[in-house]
């Protein structure tokens, strides 16, 4: 029996194809496409599962800023572009705190489904380091939420 190995085969990985997700009429519809460029994940998430990733930070993220957001709906600003704030390149920074919120939550949920079960050491080392990934996603998240809204950031551990 012999065996004839050949090089791999170049594949052009399909360009990502953006799909718009709305999520109300308060918050600004995402682009997949462009979430998935500004997260640097590259091709190794399929369009499905990243888009399954962005509709959760959504809800995620969304959910936690439902109590804000009622606020402002009360104060007569019917979107988040409409209220209030600085202007960073002719966008509000509102909506780029928004938008760094779900690229965090995507980052980290996306880390979570990547770890290892292996049980070697270099497992247990790459685990290590994606845990170390999904925290600070997690805060970077927390952080931009607590921007968002105008409340200070605070972390606090337990010793």
């Amino acid at each position: 029996m012999s065996l004839i190995a050949l090089p791999p085969v170049d594949q052009e990985l399909p360009e990502p194809q953006g799909q718009e997700i709305d999520a109300g009429p308060f918050w600004p519809e995402q682009d997949t496409a462009q979430l998935r460029a500004l997260a640097q994940l590259g091709g190794e998430v399929s369009d499905d599962r990243f888009r399954e990733a962005a509709l959760n930070a959504i809800i995620a993220v969304t959910r936690d800023l439902e109590d804000w957001r009622a606020a402002q709906v009360a104060a007569g600003y019917e979107s988040l572009d409409a209220v209030p704030a600085q202007q960073v390149n002719g966008e509000s920074a509102k909506i780029i705190l928004f938008r760094r919120a779900l690229l965090a939550t995507i980052r980290a949920d996306l880390a979570e489904v990547s770890r290892d079960f292996d049980a070697t050491a270099a497992g247990d080392q790459r685990s290590a380091r994606l845990e170390d990934v999904i925290n600070d996603q997690r805060r970077n998240a927390r952080w931009a939420i607590r921007d968002l809204i105008g409340r200070p950031r605070n972390t606090v551990e337990l010793i």
